[in-house]
């Protein structure tokens, strides 16, 4: 959600072609496909995440907030967080 809201255009129907997208925007390229990678494995694959890659995934998640954080001033944190429910 958070990568669809600050990335326009982003189309949420194929991870890996909006890796470019991520790129350009957070400067995140090879840890959005790495992450995207893990998603879709979790999610078409007959077996779990392992514990790695759930702590990757947090990791990443960790990442493109801060990321996102440290471009917002004190209002638009604010908005995102109390009307968007961000973070």
């Amino acid at each position: 959600m958070l990568l669809s809201r600050k990335v326009r255009g982003l189309d949420k129907s194929d991870l890996l072609a909006a890796a470019d997208s991520v790129g350009e925007e957070f400067g995140l390229k090879d840890e959005y496909v790495r992450a995207a990678g893990l998603a879709g494995r979790s999610l078409f694959s007959s077996h779990g995440a392992t514990e790695d890659d759930r702590s990757e995934m947090i990791r990443f998640e960790e990442t493109v907030l801060k990321t996102f954080k440290s471009g917002r001033n004190l209002a638009q944190r604010a908005f995102d967080r109390l009307i968007r429910c961000i973070y």
